[in-house]
């Protein structure tokens, strides 16, 4: 007499999904199965981080996105980068002398571009980008010689520049102005400078609303 012996199948192992969001394809090496009632992870509770402005980069997270996620916006705090100073007492310029102004008073400063005291005849771009730079003088009434305004980069590399030939119309101030859009990085920084030849010292004035003024803004990062 045969005995016929019926194998038991083996019973299977379920297991939770354990499934990772890639960008390709790849087989796994599991023995365990899932069901088909299984719960698979699509999302997690992780909330969306506030929109800044910075470079464009790829996730990191192995776990997709609903589509109906909101980011919070940060607003323009990383546009918030400008400065505005001004000096409080007149400033003695030698004749035909090339001579970054001093300013020791600020308006406004809204990332540390300024200091009062070290190097105060600069302001530092602290974000890399495009910057609108703006400086206006009133010198002492003179009808002698030329003068000059420039924007300096880096103690050397001249932006812009505005020079007109003296005037005295009786006896008011000889008003200047210049403005210029200058691509910076981190660390670079920018000086008001000016240059008259009435043959002797001459003063820009000082007054805290228009002279001497320097400011920039940064307007494009990057």
């Amino acid at each position: 007499m045969s005995i016929h012996v019926t194998p038991i199948p083996r019973l299977a192992t379920f297991a939770a999904p354990d499934l990772t969001l890639g960008t390709s394809n790849s087989a796994g090496n599991s023995g365990a199965v899932i069901a088909s009632n299984s719960t698979l992870l699509a999302y997690d509770t992780t909330v969306p981080t506030n929109v800044t402005y910075t470079s464009a980069a790829t996730g990191s997270s192995g776990t997709a996105a609903r589509r109906d996620h909101t980011h919070g916006f940060g607003g323009l705090a990383g546009w918030n980068v400008c400065c505005r100073v001004y000096h409080d007492a007149s400033q003695s310029i030698s004749d035909d002398t090339l001579t970054a102004l001093a300013f020791n008073q600020e308006t406004f400063d809204t990332s540390s571009m300024h200091d009062t005291s070290t190097n105060n005849s600069r302001l530092v771009a602290t974000t890399a980008g495009v910057y609108f730079v703006w400086g206006d003088v009133r010198f002492a009434a003179n009808a002698s010689g030329e003068r000059q305004i420039l924007i300096r980069v880096n103690g050397s590399t001249l932006v812009s520049n505005y020079a007109d030939a003296a005037n005295d119309i009786s006896g008011k101030a000889h008003i200047q102005t210049t403005s210029t859009l200058v691509k910076l990085a981190e660390d670079d920084y920018v000086e008001l400078c000016v240059q008259q030849t009435s043959g002797g010292s001459l003063s820009v004035n000082s007054n805290a609303l228009y002279s001497p003024q320097f400011a920039m803004a940064l307007i494009g990062v990057g």
